[in-house]
């Protein structure tokens, strides 16, 4: 999310990209409370889908991501038709296989992540961004722990081989 212009923030900042995992204005504890919770959920077999709603794509390239498409996207996880093939860079991380079928011609062209060395140099960044707050969290606030970074350095090692492969 990025800093709206009705915020009492520099200029300067509004175009910064905030990361704040599990997002939530309304938090009264520890974010380490909300990630002990989710993995508690997750070893009872809650499944978990992670879905953009705001845009894709580089910073000067963005394309907006519309209230229809997501709902849509929602609708299709609920009824099960999304067939999900993995992501060539993330094993274990699945992506929509069908998406022109179910959300239009243009889904994987739009919406589909690419392999082309300015996005991975930018998911790679995002992905950095991440792990800095979150270590940041455990190191300064004691309110993260490594169980919950670790996976995100492996992301971003993986962007890394892809990369500069050894």
């Amino acid at each position: 999310m990025r800093a709206k212009g009705v915020e009492n923030v520099p200029s300067e900042e509004l175009e910064k990209l905030v990361i704040e995992p599990f997002a939530n204005p309304f938090r009264v504890h520890p974010l380490m409370v909300d990630c002990r919770q989710f993995r508690n959920l997750f070893k009872l077999g809650t499944e978990c889908y992670v879905m953009n709603t705001h845009a894709f794509g580089l910073p000067d390239k963005e394309i907006n991501i519309p209230l229809q498409l997501s709902l849509s996207i929602m609708t299709a996880i609920v009824r099960g038709t999304i067939k999900w093939s993995e992501w060539s860079h993330f094993p274990g991380l699945l992506i929509p296989e069908n998406g022109n079928e179910l959300f239009g011609g243009d889904y994987n062209k739009k919406y589909r992540p690419t392999d082309e060395l300015n996005y991975l140099k930018f998911l790679r960044r995002r992905m950095q961004d991440r792990i800095t707050y979150l270590s940041n969290k455990r190191d300064l606030e004691s309110d993260m722990e490594n169980v919950f970074i670790d996976p995100l350095i492996a992301a971003r090692v993986a962007i890394d081989n892809v990369l500069k492969p050894v």
